[in-house]
């Protein structure tokens, strides 16, 4: 029998041991987090310092501070993103409560998907001051601007107060604000937009927070324009006219538009305003013709297109020095159309111009045929004026028979004369010289 030497077999230890060591080993990467203070505390905010410390090859994608209202909070609570690296870490926790007991921990993810949390530390927010903060009605509202009261009481070291509003409800001081006095204040709001609802409340800082009042709701008006055509002016030759206008709304161009039509557009003849603001304008209105009836009305172009019409007036255009405009001037018939007598009209009476021929044995042309009138005969004569278009005159009757036909022309007293709006028909009614009867009977412009 064979036997195995002792050196022999110590070599043969060391050979298997050495066998079945392993090659390559892992290092093992070890992270500490450590988390330090809480500094800053008030009433809904903190600040957490903390410190990473690693060992190994490993990097940090992620850090922050993890917090909850119960031991052990995890990244699946409230946590902040302070970005990557070994950097200390300087976590501001927000949106706290006042006077509450708060649990935190720093935390830090490597490129390994490793998540590691330092000690947990605890602090409590601070109590909100003693002060009744409250945010009364809005007032004094147009399309851009408000006034909002507000009112404080109670103790508390206040550095800042007022309002502050915006667009969504439960407003802060990090939206649009105010800063005001003392005690109860007004505050006002501007640079509003138009036919916007607004939230707003009152609020009051100091060395522990904000505390803000209720909140209360209004809505501006819409950006609107009125304008009302004002006065006409006639001085010579020339007419003047008045507008104003009033609003909130941007005016692109305003002025007047006139036209021998009722309701004239922007389309028509028209007069521009030097300056585009809201007020009260004077602007010559030309050119027009002579002894002509216009229709005119102030306008504004608005920001957008709109345009605003105001209410309309009426005027008839002056004449030079031989030039008479009185209402009167011009041809009158008895018919709208193709009149067989033809009336020239003046101030002083309407004369018989032109007479047709005719087969018939009563009417003016009858008169006329049998030399009971002339050309140049007056019709209307003694013509008075009583009130707007309104004149006494006398008439020209004729009387006739059937068997005669027209026999005789009589004037009769106490005629009227009424002239429509347009200038264009005169109403005659006059009593009859013959049987005492009321006729009415239209002249028409020609």
């Amino acid at each position: 029998m064979k036997y195995i030497t002792l050196p022999a077999f110590f070599f043969l230890f060391v050979f298997i041991m050495l066998g079945c060591q392993k090659k390559d080993e892992t290092p093992v990467s070890i992270i500490e987090v450590t988390a330090k203070e809480a500094i800053d505390i008030n009433v809904s905010s903190a600040t957490i310092k903390a410190e990473i410390a690693v060992e190994g090859n490993v990097s940090i994608v992620e850090k922050g501070v993890c917090w909850n209202t119960q031991s052990s909070p995890t990244i699946n609570n409230n946590f902040t993103k302070e970005g990557s690296g070994l950097s200390p870490i300087h976590g501001l926790m927000t949106g706290l409560q006042p006077a509450t007991t708060y649990y935190v921990r720093a935390y830090c993810t490597s490129d390994q998907g490793q998540t590691s949390y330092s000690n947990e530390i605890t602090f409590t927010t601070l109590q909100l001051p003693a002060l009744n903060v409250t945010t009364g009605n809005a007032t004094g509202i147009t399309a851009t601007t408000a006034t909002v009261t507000g009112s404080i009481s109670g103790t508390g070291n206040i550095t800042a107060r007022g309002i502050c509003w915006s667009t969504s409800q439960n407003p802060t001081i990090n939206n649009n604000k105010t800063a005001n006095g003392t005690g109860n204040f007004t505050a006002s709001l501007t640079g509003l937009t138009a036919a916007t609802t607004y939230y707003a409340r009152a609020y009051a800082t100091t060395s522990s927070g904000t505390i803000y009042g209720n909140q209360i709701s209004f809505s501006t008006l819409a950006n609107t324009l009125s304008v009302v055509t004002g006065t006409v002016n006639i001085y010579g030759y020339n007419v003047h006219m008045t507008f104003t206008s009033t609003g909130t709304a941007t005016i692109i161009t305003q002025g007047i538009v006139f036209s021998k039509s009722q309701n004239p557009t922007i389309n028509s003849s028209k007069v521009i305003a030097s300056r585009n603001i809201t007020g009260t304008h004077s602007l010559l209105v030309a050119p027009l013709a002579e002894c002509t009836k216009y229709y005119a009305r102030a306008f504004a172009t608005l920001a957008g297109g709109t345009t605003v019409y105001g209410n309309e007036v009426s005027f008839k255009s002056p004449g030079n020095p031989l030039n008479d405009c009185h209402p009167f001037n011009g041809y009158w018939g008895f018919t709208a159309s193709n009149p067989n007598v033809l009336l020239q009209g003046s101030a002083s009476g309407f004369k018989f111009h032109s007479i047709g021929q005719t087969t018939s044995s009563t009417g003016w042309a009858a008169a006329y045929k049998k030399g009971l009138i002339s050309i140049g005969t007056l019709f209307l004569k003694d013509i008075a004026y009583v009130n707007t278009n309104t004149w006494k005159c006398t008439a020209l009757w004729n009387s006739s028979t059937a068997s005669q036909g027209v026999t005789e022309v009589k004037y009769s007293q106490n005629a009227t004369l009424v002239l429509s709006a347009d200038e264009k028909t005169l109403t005659l009614t006059s009593k009859s010289p013959f049987d005492g009867s009321t006729v009415s009977g239209t002249l028409y412009r020609h």
